[in-house]
């Protein structure tokens, strides 16, 4: 789907006071003829079913939050960094050459 891959490349202009899923339908509609022959309100629905916070899942989470707070390509967005970090067993946050306690044993 056009919608799915334009939102995974995550071009949209990142607003410095605040960046929604409106901001990101308005962008969307103007990247895409097809985006653009639906109502905002449509294309807006699509952003939403592409949005997700749910740690149980991906399926369907194209797009996130970043660290700021804003929307962002799932795979740059702190969800999956976390998500990363946990499968990894590494604390997020932790700076390169920075040392953590790996297990009870240490």
């Amino acid at each position: 789907e056009e919608a799915t891959i334009l939102l995974q490349k995550g071009n949209w202009p990142r607003h410095a006071k605040r960046h929604g899923k409106y901001d990101v339908a308005v962008w969307l509609r103007q990247q895409s003829s097809a985006m653009a022959s639906l109502s905002l309100g449509q294309v807006l629905q699509l952003v939403k079913h592409h949005f997700g916070n749910r740690p149980w899942t991906t399926q369907s989470q194209v797009i996130s939050l970043d660290a700021d707070g804003k929307l962002a390509p799932y795979a740059l967005s702190s969800v999956c960094e976390k998500r990363t970090n946990a499968e990894l067993l590494k604390p997020t946050g932790i700076r390169d050459g920075e040392d953590w306690v790996r297990s009870w044993y240490e």
